[in-house]
């Protein structure tokens, strides 16, 4: 034998036994860099977690190299290739699962909402399109900024072609609805298609009785100024966050009645989340009304940006974001948490569901009933905005518990669609760094507003309807705890107790 030959082990050379343990080495190593980039690109996870996750990918690569790198120890190398496989497969559906969370939330993230303008005419009228409205009437909201209706004239121009057509204001929704169904004083109307939920209060009959022409893409008259998003954070130490629930069953791409208002600082220092909610009937000036009392609910019609100036006005605080959420969207995000467990102050029934007093296991159509009825309670809305608090408490909760591990998938598809937030991906991922980094658990402290019961115009309708005034003392009261949450102090429970109680 040739004596530079490399020595032979069942017929093989040193280098033919390394060359299987060397591929699956390269594997091994080409889907552990690929996990620890997408955990590194995530900005998710603590420095101290990646540094520990790549100390534990070199470990296990290192631990497969030793049992395969000799394919002729054929125990060895099937045990080492058998790790191997598990292995990448690990880390290839870890790398594609933290890609896919990462994807779903930047869709959610940086949200923007904006009106939806349409033409509507009698459902009875010959007009097909805008084109066959030229020369008519046209009824639009009044407003009270100047210059509005000048420039729905001039966009209404330039669809319908010709001249600018004639335009006569109204106060409301109502009259403007009557004008075009009842009295005949214009042929058509130019509104928002969120104020047909205004028609609710009033005309339940009156939306059947319309018929939409489109306007074309781009040819909303006096569109609706952009509000900067907030500005990017580092790490976040607090946050005022307006968590909306829109009365719309079918999306999020138009505006809709808010009928869920909660403020909830967080204060990551204290680990303490306030939760302040404010009844949906609330008689409060709109940032949009000029000093005109509305209803808060009806603040969503003219798109979040409006309910979260109207509650900076009523609060005189700075709301950092807002998270919304739909009523389909809620129902998907409680069945993706597996349900909540949700204490109720009485036995009632809503919806053909039964709540006995205590604590209630709920899905996400019994979790919508309990949130959403008044009329069962003497407080009515007032105890709707507690219940309401509480089933967020419960999904806070549960989203924060162990178990939520098995269900993150299903949580993660049930976020598309149905809830949208303008907090920044980089102020989410702080977030998560934070409570990965510290742990821990987090106390949620609910404080609802009152008031009584009364009968005025809003600003949004042009005749008396049930509305809350304020008690302002409650008002005050809420401020202050948002500005001891803010300011690094912890809330304690006698600082929710009110002095006339």
């Amino acid at each position: 034998m040739n004596e530079r030959e490399p020595k032979r082990e069942n017929g093989k050379t040193p280098a033919a036994r390394r060359a299987p343990g060397l591929l699956l080495l390269g594997t091994c190593a080409l889907s552990a860099a690929a996990a620890l980039w997408a955990a590194g690109s995530a900005g998710l996870f603590p420095v101290k977690y990646l540094l520990l996750g790549g100390a534990v990918l070199a470990g296990a690569v290192l631990a497969v190299w030793a049992l395969v790198r000799d394919s002729a120890r054929r125990g060895r190398f099937a045990i080492g290739a058998v790790l191997a496989v598990l292995f990448t497969g690990a880390a290839v559906v870890f790398a594609g699962d933290l890609s896919a969370t990462v994807r779903t939330l930047r869709r959610v993230t940086d949200a923007e909402t904006e009106a939806a303008i349409a033409v509507f005419v009698p459902a009875e009228s010959g007009a097909t399109a805008l084109e066959s409205l030229r020369g008519a009437t046209f009824g639009v909201l009044r407003t009270p900024v100047q210059g509005d209706a000048d420039r729905a004239a001039q966009a209404l121009a330039e669809d319908v072609g010709g001249a600018a057509p004639a335009l006569r204001e109204y106060d409301g929704v109502s009259a403007l609805v009557d004008a075009l169904l009842d009295t005949g004083e214009v042929d058509a109307i130019l509104l928002d298609t969120a104020d047909l939920a205004l028609l609710g209060d009033a005309d339940g009959d009156a939306a059947r009785r319309m018929r939409r022409i489109d306007l074309p893409p781009g040819g909303d008259p006096a569109p609706a100024e952009e509000t900067p998003a907030p500005a990017e954070q580092g790490e976040p130490h607090v946050l005022t966050v307006y968590i909306s629930g829109s009365d719309s069953r079918l999306g999020l791409d138009d505006t809709a009645r808010s009928d869920v208002n909660i403020l909830a600082t967080v204060h990551t220092g204290t680990r303490q989340i306030l939760l302040v909610t404010t009844p949906r009937d609330y008689f409060v000036p709109l940032s949009v009304s000029g000093g005109v009392p509305d209803k808060l609910t009806h603040a969503g019609i003219y798109g979040v940006d409006v309910s979260v100036e109207t509650l900076e006005m009523l609060y005189g605080v700075e709301i950092d974001a807002y998270v919304r959420v739909n009523f389909a969207g809620f129902v998907e995000i409680v069945d993706a948490l597996g349900g909540i467990r949700v204490y109720s102050d009485c036995d009632f029934s809503a919806e053909n569901i039964s709540f006995h007093e205590g604590y209630n296991e709920l899905d996400g159509q019994a979790a919508l009933a309990f949130a959403r009825e008044r009329y069962a309670f003497v407080l009515g809305d007032v105890q709707r905005g507690i219940n309401e608090m509480r089933v967020l408490s419960a999904m806070i909760d549960k989203a924060l518990s162990p178990e939520i591990l098995t269900r993150y998938a299903a949580l993660l598809q049930s976020l598309e669609g149905c809830f949208e937030t303008s907090l920044s991906y980089a102020q989410i991922a702080a977030l998560v760094r934070d409570q990965l980094e510290n742990g821990g658990g987090w106390e949620v402290v609910q404080y609802s507003v009152g008031g009584f019961g009364d009968e005025q115009i809003p600003f949004s309708m042009g005749e008396p309807v049930y509305v809350m005034q304020p008690d302002w003392d409650t008002v005050a009261r809420a401020k202050a705890l948002m500005e001891k949450v803010r300011s690094g102090e912890r809330i304690l429970a006698g600082d929710l107790i009110d002095e006339t109680e």
